[in-house]
């Protein structure tokens, strides 16, 4: 089992790491997906952190947790604890220890992280025995596929490659061939459609003052 970051989820995490001074912390949105844990969306609660400590004031878990209600989502997904360690390097210190001990539900995952992008990651169950045990975490860097096809109509709608019309000119003195007298060589010229568009009114133009 291990715990999955989509390439979103990642750098909005490591964007919440780098502009806080010191540490930070907050819940996320969880999938099960086969065997493993996959973050679907990250959320900021309201806190004081310092430059060694952070916590999770259960007033702003409450504010939450009644948020996501009014808006019919499941807070039964809301399983992810995540924090960083600013600075520091990544391990679980008694006072996250003590967090993941307090954490509820049947089953909760925490992620440390720090500015180097590093992650330690843990399992915690509750149900049917309490366990706790470290889980890899895996940053998937696939593309967004419905993001990618809204780029591709988008580029296909607005961005084409040029069309080139050839035109061969003969280049040189003339010589005897077979069928009589041929260029000594041939040149092709190419055009872009644009520009060959408006080299062709040109020439009608200058036709017209003949007249």
């Amino acid at each position: 089992m291990k715990l999955i970051l989509s390439k979103g989820v990642a750098e909005k995490l490591s964007l919440y790491v780098a502009e806080c001074p010191g540490e930070v912390s907050g819940l996320g949105e969880v999938e099960l997906v086969g065997g493993d844990v996959r973050v679907t969306k990250l959320h900021l609660l309201k806190q004081v952190a310092t430059q060694a400590a952070t916590d999770l004031d259960q007033g702003a878990v409450a504010e939450l947790m009644c948020d996501l209600l009014r808006k019919g989502v499941d807070t039964g997904n809301l399983r992810l604890w995540w924090h960083s360690h600013g600075g520091m390097d990544t391990f679980w210190s008694t006072t996250d220890d003590k967090t993941c001990g307090m954490l509820s539900g049947a089953w909760m995952v925490a992620v440390v992280t720090n500015k180097q992008g590093k992650f330690l990651a843990r399992m915690e169950l509750r149900e049917p025995f309490n366990l706790s045990a470290e889980v890899g975490v895996s940053i998937d860097r696939e593309t967004d596929p419905t993001l990618l096809a809204e780029v591709k109509a988008e580029v296909a709608a607005k961005v084409r490659k040029p069309v080139y019309v050839t035109e061969r000119k003969q280049k040189g003195k003339l010589k005897q061939g077979i069928m009589g007298l041929v260029p000594s060589h041939w040149v092709d010229a190419r055009w872009e459609y644009e520009e060959l568009d408006r080299m062709l009114y040109k020439r009608e133009l200058e036709g017209l003052e003949g007249v």
